[in-house]
């Protein structure tokens, strides 16, 4: 078994995007954790609602390649598109985006690992560091929240309400309904 950490994002129908994912990825994700779910803006001047993010931890059988490919046909069922408009500017519209972040202590270029975004973004930043305070960021020898700077997470809010353990708990199929049907 390998230790992975997983981030999860939306912004379109995010709670059944989330339940989606972590029932999904609970087929083939053993002994989970998962981060409380906050809320942060679209990047890059991208336009679109505000995200749910979130990280989640646990222990998978799968290859690190097996593991890419189920977690881009997650997203797949849900619909996962990039949008942008014939006048070329970027919509951020994500019904459900799952980066894996570790595998273990691997170290690679495709897939990139361990993912920039681990000392890049609040929205992971946080939550990875909520899951394990001690965390050490493979091939770098150092502690995640040394290499970071903390003011930025501070200004996130968590989703009231939202327990992934309780959405990874409900049966399938409850309030699911994929992005392509709200198109």
């Amino acid at each position: 078994m390998t230790r992975v950490y997983i981030a999860l994002g939306t912004n379109m129908n995010r709670k059944a995007s989330l339940s989606h994912a972590v029932r999904r990825l609970g087929e083939v994700i053993m002994d989970a954790a998962y981060s409380r779910v906050y809320r942060s803006q679209p990047r890059n001047n991208a336009r679109g609602p505000e995200f749910f993010n979130a990280v989640m931890s646990g222990d998978t059988g799968l290859q690190l390649m097996e593991l890419r490919d189920f977690t881009k046909a997650v997203e797949a069922e849900m619909g996962r598109q990039d949008w942008i408009a014939p006048s070329g500017e970027t919509f951020s519209l994500r019904c459900l985006d799952l980066d894996i972040l570790t595998y273990g202590d691997t170290v690679s270029r495709d897939p990139e690992l361990p993912r920039s975004d681990l000392i890049k973004y609040p929205f992971v930043i946080r939550p990875a560091l909520e899951l394990n305070p001690d965390f050490m960021m493979p091939g770098k020898g150092a502690y995640l929240r040394d290499l970071v700077s903390l003011e930025d997470t501070e200004n996130l809010a968590a989703v009231p309400d939202l327990d992934l353990f309780a959405l990874a708990g409900q049966a399938a199929g409850d309030g699911m309904t994929s992005c392509r049907a709200r198109l």
